[in-house]
């Protein structure tokens, strides 16, 4: 061979080579364009750049990989159908459990639920993970409902329960429904009421509950749950319908018959100690659930101090007892407030505003049995301990009250309130911080430096719930604040249930993927999650089910909405 003919050899062997090459960086840069679409929210751009990758990838790791993201991104916009030949494509490179649990919803959203079922028993075949295993299990009991009947879902469902604590919530709602098609009230009502134990924000199973209570005739608790429901969402005409409807049958008062938290006698029978008052902050309680003050008809209290009444325009008018109950009433028909001691004596009576004031700034005064108008939703009317001082304001609609107190009473039982394992003394600590700095941030960014105790801003209910354990934590960080270099406190906030790594590398051991996908996102939550011990989250996995609700098994109210 001459050397010529050997130099147009090694020349193309050469410029195969780098074609080659080329064509596998190409490819890889197309993918991560169409992982870059995703993340923006582009998913029609991203699944036409994921089905480029699969055609024309000679790596098969690349095309696997770009073939998992493409099912799921499929499968969330409802192409079950090429879903499921792009799963039939990628069976030739290799048998894939999450390939075939995704090809099996494809198949049970086309309502192919022979085939699906067929496609479960695959998975179970190819895997022995046992998140893979009990989420199709559980999605076998879904389709056995449509399949094979009521008694073959509840086996393959009673599994999951008993077995699995991920899908506790999920598993025990579906049983609930099974139970109520076949006639059985009692059953169905015992499991609805465990899927919200474990899943308190499942707002569909309260719905069902409500509606179960009413048909079994259990007028009391029927009311309790269509008046949740009518707090959570007051726009929604057809709970408050039912709640007007079924208090008539009950006869009761409203107020005596709900949730409410009730104290007999103040929880601190004695003025707050070893905390020194030096942040003031006014609150306005009984706010609605957007942070409207509402309008108050009548109220008891009690202090575990001497008081007085100033009236704006008379000032000091009356001295009141420590231990001694009162009722402060609006008395509609001559538009006057009245404050009756124990013996129910008028002691007081005025149009002006006025105040509470507590002799001892550490005081406590216990709020009981709030009036509220009707008007207002999503108000917390439970009873609550205050301290130092309550404004009164008043008006022909009603009395708004507004407390004046302290920073240093009010955290160590905000922090008490908060769900999540708190086991940790440094835990403890970490959240008073956070909590301080938030309240800090509000005054700062609030009218007249006046926050609201609603729920869905500033989640106040009281300083009776503070303990000993919180109570040391805040004194440990009561010199501290978390602020920038300029001294602007940062928008604190926490989550339970966080993941990750800080800036400075501490790693709370969490399964989360360096890299996301679509495919990566959806196995992290659906399968790897609980794999670890992470440090963020408490052992006890049911705790966790709020998170990890992944089906949405009736999205109805959702879509009325």
């Amino acid at each position: 061979m001459s050397g010529r003919i050997k130099f147009f050899i090694f020349l193309s062997f050469l410029i195969f080579n780098n074609s080659v090459s080329y064509c596998l960086e190409n490819v890889q840069k197309i993918y991560e364009g169409a992982i870059n679409s995703w993340f923006d929210g582009r998913v029609s751009d991203a699944i036409g750049g994921l089905e480029y990758v699969v055609y024309n990838s000679s790596d098969d790791n690349l095309t696997l990989k770009a073939g998992r993201d493409l099912i799921v991104l499929l499968n969330e916009t409802n192409e079950n159908s090429l879903a499921i030949a792009y799963a039939d494509k990628l069976k030739a490179i290799k048998d894939d459990p999450y390939i075939e649990f995704e090809k099996t919803w494809a198949l049970f959203s086309l309502n192919k639920y022979k085939q699906a079922a067929d496609n479960i028993d695959e998975i179970l075949m190819l895997t022995s993970d046992e998140d893979i295993v009990y989420f199709s299990r559980f999605l076998g009991g879904i389709i056995d409902i449509n399949l094979n009947g009521y008694e073959k879902a509840m086996d393959d469902l009673q599994t999951v329960y008993k077995k699995y604590p991920s899908l506790l919530a999920p598993s025990s709602y579906l049983i609930a429904d099974i139970y109520y098609k076949m006639d059985k009230k009692l059953a169905s009502l015992n499991f609805l009421k465990d899927s919200l134990k474990y899943d308190s924000q499942n707002i569909q199973a309260l719905i069902d509950l409500a509606n179960l209570y009413e048909d079994s005739a259990y007028y009391l608790p029927a009311w309790q749950s269509f008046y949740t429901l009518k707090e959570i969402d007051y726009l929604n005409p057809y709970f408050l319908k039912k709640s007007e409807k079924l208090i008539k049958k009950i006869e009761k008062n409203p107020d005596d018959i709900f949730y409410w938290s009730r104290l007999g006698w103040p929880v601190h029978n004695e003025p707050i100690k070893e905390r020194k008052p030096t942040t003031p902050i006014k609150i306005s309680i009984y706010s609605d659930f957007d942070g409207t003050p509402s309008y108050l008809y009548s109220f008891y209290f009690i202090s575990n101090v001497d008081f007085e009444i100033y009236d704006s325009v008379l000032g000091k008018t009356y001295t009141g007892k420590n231990n001694m109950q009162y009722k402060l009433e609006y008395i509609k028909s001559n538009r006057i407030y009245q404050l009756r001691d124990n013996s129910g004596s008028k002691v007081y009576s005025t149009r002006n505003n006025f105040e509470i004031r507590l002799k001892d700034p550490n005081g406590v005064i216990l709020i009981k049995k709030p009036e509220i108008d009707e008007r207002f939703f999503g108000v917390n009317k439970s009873d609550m301990e205050l301290s130092s001082k309550i404004e009164v304001k008043v008006s022909t609609s009603g009395m708004k009250l507004y407390n004046d107190t302290y920073i240093e009473h009010i955290i160590p039982s905000m922090v008490s309130l908060i769900k999540g394992p708190k086991y940790n003394y440094e835990v403890l600590k970490a959240l008073s911080l956070i909590v301080k700095t938030s309240v800090l941030k509000k005054i700062k960014e609030s009218k007249n430096n006046i926050i609201v105790d609603s729920d869905n801003d500033f989640p106040f209910k009281g300083i009776q719930y503070e303990n000993q354990n919180s109570i040391n934590a805040f004194k440990d960080i009561s010199d501290m604040i978390i602020a920038d270099k300029n001294g602007f406190h940062y928008s604190a906030s926490y989550s339970i249930n966080a993941a990750g790594n800080t800036r400075n590398g501490v790693d709370d051991n969490s399964s989360k993927p360096k890299n996301l996908t679509p495919f990566e996102l959806f196995r992290w939550l659906s399968f790897d999650f609980f794999k670890k011990q992470v440090n963020s989250i408490p052992e006890d996995q049911t705790q966790l089910s709020e998170i990890s609700w992944l089906l949405i098994l009736k999205p109805k109210w959702i879509e009325d909405r």
